[in-house]
């Protein structure tokens, strides 16, 4: 990717950002943390990456994008509505009563939601149920790989749950350094814990 491409891409995605606190900021409710967190890899999934068309948002060759972690909403709707889903100004009206955009996605009522979600852990097996669909209905989408893996963003996957999904074919090229990235983080913490143990136990030792 060239200088001006991730220039372009990062100008929208403080545009995200800043509509996201926007809306939580509104209701005086939310979670912008984690909206923060991922705006950038909203922005670069959207704007760079994904087959999504805000004029034809139901087109069944479209790439899907589940959210896992449907608390950080107020990003998710930031990018679709910088998109072009559906206008700007209705994000002042996140989580309030009757608005079309509450605290966690609705595929039934938003534009560009492809899955209702907010339970964690949710995400994961719903992507790779749409992959799998997706193959039984004879359709190869591209992206498939990538939406799952980022549907999966925010939570810890065991080799154990994705072996579950291995007899079913789908492509995981793309979840696999996403594992490494937690395998990782959670070997480095597995010894940060080891440590402290030992810790306590010397301390312990000295009757202190």
């Amino acid at each position: 990717m060239d200088k001006a491409k991730i220039r372009e891409l990062s100008i929208i995605a403080n545009k995200v950002r800043k509509n996201a606190l926007t809306a939580v900021y509104t209701p005086g409710s939310g979670h912008p943390g984690g909206s923060l967190s991922i705006a950038d890899a909203l922005t670069y999934l959207y704007f760079d990456v994904m087959n999504v068309d805000a004029k034809n948002p139901k087109n069944p060759d479209r790439d899907r994008f589940v959210l896992s972690k449907g608390h950080t909403a107020p990003a998710l709707y930031a990018v679709l509505a910088e998109k072009g889903f559906f206008p700007k100004e209705d994000l002042v009206t996140f989580r309030h009563n009757g608005s079309y955009l509450q605290g966690h996605p609705d595929m039934k009522g938003v534009p560009g939601v492809d899955m209702s979600t907010g339970s964690l852990g949710l995400g994961f097996s719903t992507a790779c149920g749409m992959a799998l669909a997706a193959k039984v209905q004879g359709r190869e989408l591209p992206q498939f790989p990538q939406t799952t893996a980022v549907g999966a963003l925010g939570l810890y996957i065991s080799d154990e749950r994705i072996t579950e999904f291995q007899p079913m074919n789908i492509n995981f090229s793309i979840i696999s350094p996403l594992e490494k990235r937690i395998r990782k983080k959670a070997e480095k913490n597995l010894a940060i814990a080891n440590r402290s143990l030992e810790i306590i136990d010397e301390l312990v030792a000295k009757g202190i």
